[in-house]
């Protein structure tokens, strides 16, 4: 970098505006790869969260259905029992 720099100002005042624009181009760059990486990592950890809802939600209506076919069960051993009386 620094003998990119040496060469750009050598060349003078049209040099330094050249070095000036590039330096700021790097610059520029670095910044958007570390936004990139930030949202990067911002979608990662909302996807993760979602995901992690979705299972919790899942879970709860494996149990809802686990609990309602046992309520069927009592409801039919009920009606059987008044059927058989």
């Amino acid at each position: 970098m620094e003998e990119i720099a040496n060469q750009f100002l050598s060349l003078g005042a049209v040099g330094v505006i050249a070095y000036t624009l590039f330096k700021n181009t790097l610059e520029e760059k670095k910044e958007d790869r570390e936004l990139y990486r930030k949202s990067v990592e911002t979608f990662a950890e909302t996807s993760k969260s979602y995901a992690e809802s979705i299972t919790t939600l899942s879970v709860r209506v494996e149990n809802v259905e686990e609990v309602n076919g046992r309520i069927e069960t009592k409801i039919d051993k009920i009606l059987e029992k008044k059927e058989g009386n």
